[in-house]
């Protein structure tokens, strides 16, 4: 016969404290923490989680670090744009517009 779950047996303890420097950890995530410690420690998940933090290592490593309120690099100044030629025709001035005529009420456009 199968064992039976008591009611009391709800799972593997929680390891995470409710403060952790002083920042509070939230009831569910401390609650959670056992399941994640007992799956993080299968070897297939603890070789990932290994492999995930090294590449996250290297990808910091590699990036320069910046602060985040410095300022962008300054862009170079845009060439002067060429001026326009002295005895080039102007455009036609346009022809002024009708005026509207109002619509009649009741009457589609």
């Amino acid at each position: 016969m199968a064992k039976k779950k008591s009611k009391k047996d709800k799972g593997p303890k929680p390891i995470l404290p409710k403060e952790i420097a002083g920042i509070k950890v939230p009831k569910k995530l401390r609650k959670q923490s056992g399941k994640i410690a007992e799956i993080a420690r299968n070897p297939v998940v603890a070789e990932l989680v290994a492999v995930g933090l090294a590449a996250f290592a290297a990808g910091m490593r590699d990036h320069k670090a910046r602060p985040a309120n410095a300022p962008e690099a300054p862009q170079p100044p845009e060439a002067p744009k060429a001026p326009k030629a002295p005895n080039a025709p102007k455009a036609a001035p346009k022809a002024p517009r009708a005026p509207r005529t109002p619509r009649k009420p009741g009457t589609a456009a």
